[in-house]
């Protein structure tokens, strides 16, 4: 695929000895963490890290790291894995400038405006029409997409909800699909995150049990122009607290150079899972990001 200078992600190896000090270190040790064992309890208003995984495609097989294509950036860029699994899969976690906060809800909260040129407009497009999928993290939990399926002439009274680790990157205009052009590439540039948490006498706080994402495709719409001083930005006409975003609205294209503002609302859901059942979903989830790059890499690694 067309690269445009841009670096594919490159999964980085844990030697073979560092593996054994590991585990000989873990004999040895009073106390021994490993990030998403051990369970983790929120206070309101603490601050819960939303990082990012490369781009993934099994279309192409070939992922890339998050900030090869330009979205908006924190003030510096910091590469973190969660665990050692993530290591050996060749999982390249990035952070994020998403503001999220425990019990604290957000509409229509603007992440950063952009104004792409057609040469980094043509690199969203070429992703999206490779079927590119975005791969989100809290918590050590991967973002879920909920995919509701209607029922059959088998099952006329039943419902199956099926999660999809992911979400895609953009969609591709059609005409089935009413205010977008046959053809067009149009990106998800506002994401509605919905984090699910439980509560229990036995400790203090909430925990997150659950990370689900529904993207939407919306140009964005705002009165005067575009000031990013503190106080000075504009509010967005197309949603706001009281309209959220919906499906309804003219989605983003990426075709010529234009701007593009990213945008995210913040919802708290409770659950009665516990923190020890919070994986029970993945597991009867449709995996896109079989990457047979990724398990060649781990075979290596154990080689």
């Amino acid at each position: 695929p067309r690269r445009h200078g841009r670096r594919a992600a490159a999964p980085r190896a844990l030697p073979v000895c560092a593996l054994a000090l590991l585990a000989c270190g873990a004999r040895h040790a009073s106390a021994f963490y490993l990030p998403g064992v051990a369970p983790r309890e929120y206070l309101k208003g603490d601050r819960v890290e939303l990082k990012l995984n490369k781009l993934a495609s099994t279309k192409t097989q070939l992922p890339y790291e998050w900030y090869s294509l330009p979205f908006c950036r924190p003030e510096r860029i910091e590469h973190v894995a969660e665990n050692l699994g993530e290591i050996l899969r060749g999982d390249r976690i990035e952070n994020s400038p998403y503001d999220i906060a425990m019990h604290v809800e957000e509409s229509c909260k603007v992440l950063c405006r952009m104004v792409y040129s057609k040469e980094q407009m043509s690199e969203f497009a070429h992703k999206i029409h490779e079927d590119y999928r975005v791969n989100w993290i809290v918590d050590n939990l991967p973002a879920a997409t909920r995919v509701v399926e209607p029922a059959t002439a088998e099952s006329p009274s039943r419902i199956i909800t099926i999660y999809e680790r992911g979400f895609p990157l953009g969609f591709k205009g059609s005409a089935d699909i009413p205010g977008t052009s046959e053809g067009v590439a149009y990106v998800y540039n506002h994401h509605r995150l919905v984090l699910k948490y439980h509560t229990d006498a036995a400790f203090e706080g909430a925990r997150i049990v659950g990370f689900e994402v529904e993207p939407f495709s919306v140009r964005h719409a705002y009165a005067g122009t575009w000031d990013d001083a503190p106080g000075k930005r504009p509010a967005l006409k197309t949603c706001s607290a009281a309209a959220p975003v919906s499906h309804d609205l003219p989605p983003q294209p990426v075709a010529d150079a234009s701007e593009v503002v990213w945008s995210y609302d913040v919802a708290w859901e409770y659950s009665d899972v516990k923190w020890a059942s919070r994986w029970d979903v993945y597991l009867y989830a449709t995996d896109e990001q079989i990457h047979w790059f990724s398990m060649v890499n781990s075979l290596m690694i154990v080689l």
